[in-house]
């Protein structure tokens, strides 16, 4: 009988436990604070203030502060079952002073928590351990990527929080406009004066256009688009590398796009963007964190499995017969 009521208590306790982690489990891509609803253009003269993110509302952004260069990041999370993370996602032009030749990152800090820089409000900074990036090769623009991991896992809370990663190969469409999050504080950038993270629409080009724009586009390795406000259109204001093409599916927001050049068109004075593409670098990324650990799937958006679920769905409603066919990635 004792033993009973110790089993039943070490029970109660467990469920107890699983409880109070459901109830205080932070999920990737949920900001505490409200994103800007609508954008507002910069008209002419621009005015940058238009286009800052609200406040915190971009909790997974961060500040990369190195010697002689400023870019940005995000926070993600690769492990499941933990409110922490030690891991950023980055430009790997980021950590390269010339082409082929790497950065020492020893005395550079990774802001955390930051809305304007120099903040005036208290964040969280911490050192860089190790850098894991994709090849940056002269006159080549591929993958542009690059996976910090911090010298101390830094704990998730209202300012401070991780972004979801997309599914594998998965691809936005083209008719939405996405918004690009990002800072303008390295040198050439100063100029505009723009302490705050800025948030602004880009349309997404469709990658067959995008490949007779650009020599450089890889429909594997990029994606390309454009400011929708044409006010930035023709503006030469330069969002640091690490700036964010960010999506939305229902309530999770996730990356999809690391910018990797602003490219001006031939002969005109409007630019193009283009972007590392995440969504083929997953597996990389994997790879280049601890392989054995714990994974959470469940930041991998949107979700195969609700896709299926749906398909599934509707194809029982109409009942009628399909012909098998076999998967297809693009």
């Amino acid at each position: 009988l004792t033993k009973i009521k110790m089993l039943i208590s070490l029970l109660i306790l467990m469920q107890s436990i699983v409880v109070n982690y459901a109830e205080n489990y932070i999920e990737c891509g949920i900001s505490h604070y409200l994103p800007a609803a609508l954008y507002t253009s910069v008209g002419y003269p621009p005015s940058y203030t238009n286009a800052m993110a609200s406040p915190y509302s971009m909790p997974w952004n961060v500040i990369i502060e190195a010697e002689h260069k400023i870019c940005g990041g995000v926070l993600i999370r690769l492990e499941k079952i933990t409110n922490s993370s030690n891991t950023v996602l980055s430009s790997s032009s980021c950590f390269f002073e010339k082409f082929g030749m790497a950065t020492n990152h020893a005395n550079t800090k990774v802001h955390l928590g930051v809305h304007k820089f120099p903040s005036d409000t208290n964040t969280v900074t911490v050192g860089i351990k190790h850098v894991t990036s994709t090849p940056y090769e002269e006159e080549m623009i591929k993958k542009d990527i690059a996976l910090i991991t911090l010298q101390a896992d830094v704990e998730f809370n209202e300012k401070i929080r991780p972004i979801c990663l997309p599914s594998i190969n998965f691809k936005p469409p083209v008719a939405h406009k996405y918004p690009l999050v990002g800072w303008t504080l390295s040198e050439i950038s100063k100029i505009k004066h723009i302490p705050h993270l800025l948030q602004v629409p880009v349309k997404i080009i469709e990658s067959s256009n995008c490949a007779i724009i650009l020599k450089e586009f890889s429909d594997d390795d990029h994606i390309c688009g454009y400011f929708s406000d044409p006010y930035m259109f023709n503006n030469t204001v330069l969002f640091d590398y690490g700036s964010v093409l960010i999506s939305l599916y229902q309530k999770n927001i996730f990356v999809i796009g690391m910018l990797s050049a602003v490219i001006q068109i031939e002969n005109r004075t409007s630019h193009i963007l283009l972007f590392s593409r995440i969504s083929t670098s997953v597996e990389w990324i994997m790879r280049s964190s601890n392989p054995s650990s714990l994974v959470d799937f469940h930041q991998f958006l949107p979700s195969s499995e609700t896709e299926v679920s749906g398909t599934m769905k509707k194809k029982n409603q109409q009942k009628k017969p399909a012909k098998s066919r076999t998967a297809k990635h693009n």
